[in-house]
């Protein structure tokens, strides 16, 4: 961010992963706190993960994602995604993508909704 120019007085980084790796030619658009406002987040945040996934892969790691990220895993929502980092917390990093199972609220069907959409 700071070699970009630094963060402008209207940016709304809270739907910016600022611990995420930036990967060489790839492109992130903050939006305004205006853009956000209009009720438009989750076309913002959607279309960032969109961006990233298509540069460097296509899924969402379930070990780094913060919790608007993680809701945009199919079928899960605010308390699922909130259960997943609790997990994380409290039982370090996921060793296998099997292991989310473990989380309470997704069990067999639900990993299989999600498993190719997720990754360690």
């Amino acid at each position: 961010l700071e070699l970009a120019g630094g963060q402008d007085e209207n940016a709304c980084l809270e739907i910016v992963n600022l611990a995420q790796t930036v990967v060489d030619g790839q492109r992130i658009y903050i939006p305004s706190q205006e853009e956000i406002s209009g009720g438009n987040y989750l076309f913002f945040a959607s279309n960032y993960l969109n961006d990233y996934n298509s540069s460097v892969n296509r899924t969402i790691n379930i070990n780094t994602a913060n919790l608007k990220e993680l809701e945009l895993l199919p079928g899960i929502g605010p308390v699922t995604a909130n259960n997943i980092i609790e997990y994380r917390n409290k039982n370090g990093l996921f060793k296998m993508k099997e292991e989310i199972k473990n989380v309470t609220g997704i069990g067999e069907k639900k990993y299989e909704e999600i498993k190719q959409s997720i990754s360690i």
